[in-house]
């Protein structure tokens, strides 16, 4: 294999953070505790320089290192979603880590290794690299979901994790082999074309690949993970994964089901699996969400129903629909973010403040926090005039388009449904009163976290902007499509 400048030049971004990583690894020795927030900085320096690198790499639309990597307009709209999710996690983690005690640099590394590897599989272009890139994302989250060693439902919700998502990695790998054994290649853009006459070999890997991928997205009924590792881990982490791990899930979903498995006769079996399990996972989601009184299961049941919003989409295979998955991700980052971002400021020493009961009467103590957390839960709920509107406006029109009528009548009315739970937060915000035990830190949002503070305008700013002028950010996504459908 010769190698060019433009096969280093495409992974650039990929080489800018695993080199803050070694920076970020090394420098920590010599840092005392004081001088811990500097890890921090760092990374996030390396996040800004690799989202800037992209604008460089854009025109390189060649695969690269023999096919195995694809650096396209589609892989550089993901890896910069990444780089915005990393950065809001770093932020989101600076007051957390001193409060737990966690402030760490091998934190950040395993953060920025686990981008690495959303990058990878965005920018797959051979199921070897799709295995290798969902393995350098997982690792690490694992290590992070369970990174507060001394307690006991972080070391569980990492167990859980490790031992599902190797359960789930071994249906992906045997998926990958039989479709190999079917075509006689692991390159995504031959698949297609070298699917033989009699496919159930075919079909079977490809359902065994799905299966190992739901587990990524929170599909039901792959999904039994989703809540109590969300609970359990800190929860920068969680916002971290129900976010980042998302997003790359749907990146190589995206480019599998428009390039590797667009035939016609496995795209018609594959739609049914699609309509039957976004269906389930939704309703699901939403219905057991209705439940819950700690907001981080709420939140991880949400982002199931989410998942199912945006499985809905993969099943008409149009430009529009693919393109609106994108745009939703996008909404859903900030706003997810956001609401974890929210829970992160009510906690103390010992007291993780998830509990849905903790944010009695914050909206009259603390206007400017009841404001932001309104904003998100109303994005979430899809209303408008925020980004969780328009991005299930993009969603469901493309759905109906496509002429899938049920599929978008029966995720309206999951929608529907969410509201009720979402809307709860806000009432208990404004119309419940607080108990009576005091906070012991009364601070304003400002003065308690900074970093977080600023990440939180900055989402919901982003929220309201990208939900009134949508322009801008769904031709990006129409154009990120155009390379995998003309």
């Amino acid at each position: 294999m010769n190698l060019a400048l433009p096969d280093f030049g495409s992974i650039l971004p990929l080489l800018i953070l695993t080199g803050t990583a070694l920076v970020v690894l090394i420098m920590d020795l010599f840092l005392d505790e004081k001088m811990k927030f500097i890890n921090g900085l760092v990374v996030l320096l390396g996040f800004a320089i690799a989202l800037v690198s992209m604008y460089w790499i854009q025109d390189y639309e060649v695969p690269a290192f023999g096919g195995f990597f694809i650096m396209d307009r589609l892989s550089i709209f993901f890896n910069m979603l990444f780089c915005l999710i990393g950065g809001m996690t770093v932020l989101l983690s600076y007051n957390y880590l001193k409060i737990e005690g966690i402030d760490r640099g091998e934190y950040y590394v395993l953060l920025l290794i686990a981008t690495v590897g959303m990058m990878l599989l965005a920018s797959a272009g051979n199921l070897v690299m799709v295995f290798l890139g969902l393995e350098t994302m997982s690792i690490p989250v694992y290590v992070l979901a369970g990174f507060r060693k001394k307690r006991a439902e972080g070391a569980e919700a990492a167990l859980k994790y490790f031992l599902i998502g190797a359960f789930a990695a071994g249906f992906l790998l045997y998926g990958m082999a039989l479709v190999y054994a079917a075509t006689g290649t692991l390159d995504i853009g031959k698949i297609a074309s070298a699917v033989p006459t009699s496919k159930p070999l075919f079909l079977v890997g490809v359902g065994l690949i799905i299966i190992g991928l739901g587990f990524k997205v929170s599909a039901v009924p792959f999904h039994m993970w989703t809540p109590d590792v969300y609970q359990g881990a800190p929860t920068p982490i969680t916002a971290y994964m129900s976010v980042g791990v998302k997003a790359a899930g749907f990146a190589i979903l995206i480019r599998l089901f428009n390039v590797a498995f667009s035939g016609e006769m496995v795209t018609a079996n594959t739609r049914e699996v699609l309509w039957v399990l976004s269906v389930v996972t939704m309703t699901l989601g939403n219905i057991v969400a209705l439940t819950q009184t700690n907001l981080k299961r709420m939140l991880a049941y949400s982002s199931i129903a989410h998942a199912g919003y945006l499985l809905a989409a993969l099943v008409p295979g149009t430009r529009e629909s693919f393109a609106s998955i994108l745009y939703y991700l996008v909404a859903y980052a900030l706003m997810n973010l956001g609401a974890f971002g929210c829970i992160i400021l009510t906690a103390w020493k010992g007291h993780e403040g998830d509990e849905i009961d903790d944010f009695r009467g914050m909206g009259w103590e603390k206007p400017v926090m009841g404001v932001v957390l309104s904003i998100f839960m109303f994005s979430l709920a899809g209303i408008p005039p925020t980004a969780g509107f328009l991005g299930k406006f993009f969603v469901f029109s493309s759905i109906i388009k496509s002429k899938f009528y049920w599929l978008a009548v029966l995720g309206i009315l999951n929608s529907v449904v969410s509201v009720y739970y979402y809307l709860r937060v806000t009432v208990v915000l404004y119309m419940e009163p607080k108990e009576t035990t005091v906070h012991p830190d009364d601070r304003s949002v400002f003065a308690r976290g900074p970093f977080v503070a600023g990440a939180l305008f900055a989402c919901a700013a982003l929220v309201l902007i990208i939900g009134i002028w949508p322009y801008y950010f769904y031709s990006a996504a129409l154009r990120a499509m155009i390379y995998i459908i003309p």
